[in-house]
C-alpha cells in the first residue's frame, strides 16, 4: 500500500465478533521508503496458455512504476527460448509514480510450434536498486483448438501420452469441431 508521505500515524481498526475466533492480529508490519527509480515487471500479458501459435507472435508485457519519480527511456527485454534469445527494446513512454504501461513490442516472436515455451521479461531501469521486482517468468502452452479424431497411450504414433494430456489440451486449446478419443 503506498502511503501518503505527509501521514503522521497509521491506524488499524477491527471490530469485536461474538465467539473466540473473532480476535484479530496484526503482524510483521513494515514501512519503508520506496526508491526514486523502481520499475516493475508486472504482468506477462500476452501470449498466454491456449493461444494459437504463431511465427509472427506479438509480445505485451505490464511494466509498474513502484519509484517515486517519472521514469521514461528505459530497456525492455523478453525471451520465449528459456533465455538463449534476448529482444531488447527501448521505450520512450513515461510512466509517473504508482502508474502502469502496457507495452507491445515491436520485434515479434516465432512461437510457431505448438507446445510449452519458457518466456521471460526484464525491464531495466539505471539507479534501480530493487532487482527483486524485474522480472516475471511463464510458461505458456500454445496449440490449435481441437478438431477431429485423437489416440491416447504410450506409441509414439499417439496424439496423446495420457488422458491427463488429452484434457488438458482440451481445457487450455478449446474445440474448433467434432472431437473423438480413443
Amino acid at each position: 500500500v503506498i502511503l501518503n508521505p505527509l501521514a503522521s500515524n497509521v491506524r488499524f481498526a477491527g471490530a469485536a465478533g461474538s465467539s473466540f475466533y473473532s480476535d484479530m492480529a496484526i503482524d510483521d508490519v513494515s514501512f519503508i521508503v520506496p526508491a526514486p527509480n523502481d520499475l516493475a515487471m508486472l504482468e506477462w500479458v500476452s501470449p498466454l496458455s491456449g493461444t494459437t501459435p504463431s511465427a509472427t507472435m506479438p509480445i505485451v508485457v505490464k511494466v509498474f512504476n513502484a519509484g517515486t519519480a517519472a521514469q521514461d527511456s528505459f530497456p525492455i527485454k523478453y525471451s520465449v527460448d528459456g533465455g538463449t534469445t534476448i529482444v531488447t527494446e527501448y521505450t520512450t513512454d513515461t510512466i509517473g509514480p504508482g502508474d502502469t504501461l502496457t507495452y507491445t513490442f515491436t520485434a515479434t516472436a516465432n512461437m510457431a510450434t505448438p507446445g510449452y515455451y519458457d518466456c521471460g521479461a526484464v525491464v531495466s531501469n539505471p539507479g534501480d536498486v530493487n532487482f527483486a521486482n524485474d522480472t516475471i517468468l511463464t510458461r505458456p502452452y500454445l496449440c490449435q483448438a481441437l478438431s477431429g479424431s485423437y489416440t491416447i497411450g504410450a506409441d509414439s504414433t499417439d496424439d496423446f501420452n495420457t488422458f491427463f494430456d488429452a484434457t488438458f489440451a482440451l481445457e487450455n486449446c478449446g474445440v474448433s469441431g467434432p472431437v473423438v478419443f480413443t
